[in-house]
């Protein structure tokens, strides 16, 4: 639908309006992948935030976006569609 909007000028932010931290996605990836990596915390740049919530206000307006995939499964759906292109044991490899 984004393709047939007039003019479409700026961006429009997807995604799923549930706050959530860097730290808890990469926990939740790590337990989605199987993997025995660990996530290092490091120094922040003093303007980043600490939880990520996309405002989608504009992609609902203009074309009655609602997500409807809660985080957890479309992390599953896109590791599965991951998984058969890589080579044998690569995605192991490239998240640990």
């Amino acid at each position: 639908r984004v393709s047939r909007l007039p003019a479409l000028r700026g961006p429009v932010n997807l995604g799923h309006p549930a706050a959530i931290s860097i730290a808890d996605l990469a926990h939740e990836v790590i337990r989605l992948v199987g993997t025995d990596a660990t996530v290092v915390d490091g120094p922040l740049p003093a303007d980043d935030p600490q939880q990520r919530m996309p405002d989608i206000t504009r992609a609902q307006a203009l074309f009655g976006f609602q997500p409807t995939v809660p985080l957890k499964e479309g992390l599953r759906r896109t590791l599965e569609d991951f998984r058969p292109r890589m080579p044998n044991g690569a995605s192991r490899q490239v998240l640990a």
